[in-house]
């Protein structure tokens, strides 16, 4: 779990407190200043969180999405080498037209 999105969680379950509260009990203090509950401050919060959080993750996979195309690319374009033949330790006969050196001991 990201931290940006544990504060928004944080946040999300202040403001939901702190806006609701003074409605279900009465006796609770309504935090407020010019008339603006300090509610929407925290629900404000969590949305810059949310947005943060959604924006790393995005940023983490057109990252990853570059570098698999990356690879794909370098992978596709390697050009293809020939073996040589003296040293093809293979059972297979050799192909037509190559000559091979035998090593006299």
């Amino acid at each position: 779990m990201n931290l940006n999105l544990a504060m928004a969680v944080f946040w999300l379950v202040l403001g939901v407190v702190l806006l609701v509260g003074p409605q279900l009990d009465p006796q609770m203090r309504p935090w407020s200043r010019f008339g603006l509950n300090v509610g929407w401050l925290a629900l404000a919060l969590t949305f810059y969180n949310l947005v943060r959080w959604w924006s790393v993750r995005a940023a983490r996979a057109r990252r990853q999405k570059r570098a698999e195309a990356q690879r794909h690319e370098a992978h596709e374009h390697r050009p293809v080498q020939e073996t040589d033949p003296t040293l093809d330790f293979s059972d297979r006969p050799p192909r037509p037209g190559t000559e091979t050196r035998e090593s006299g001991g």
